[in-house]
């Protein structure tokens, strides 16, 4: 019997666990891309009125949000490799 039949309710609680990662993480990613093309405009505007101090810290920040943004896709990756062992597990 494979293992979904022997227990749906504990199958189905935990398919949707890994699936529900996967969602949250997809949004994280779209919220920090979203970021990222905010602060690309905003570094241009500020490289065209010539203010450095400004392009500087949001270049700095552009840093942060772009190590965000691979660290989300490595948990992504992760994620996606979970859930595809976890349906393997349960038998689908």
């Amino acid at each position: 019997m494979p293992k979904y039949e022997a227990s749906p309710e504990e199958a189905e609680a935990s398919l949707r666990e890994s699936g529900e990662a996967i969602f949250t993480l997809e949004n994280a990613l779209a919220v920090a891309e979203e970021r990222s093309e905010q602060l690309e405009q905003e570094i241009g505007d500020a490289f065209d009125i010539g203010d450095s101090g400004r392009q500087a810290s949001l270049e700095a920040e552009m840093e942060r949000v772009q190590q965000e943004i691979q660290n989300i896709n490595t948990d992504l990756e992760g994620a996606n490799q979970h859930h595809i062992d976890n349906q393997t597990f349960w038998g689908f």
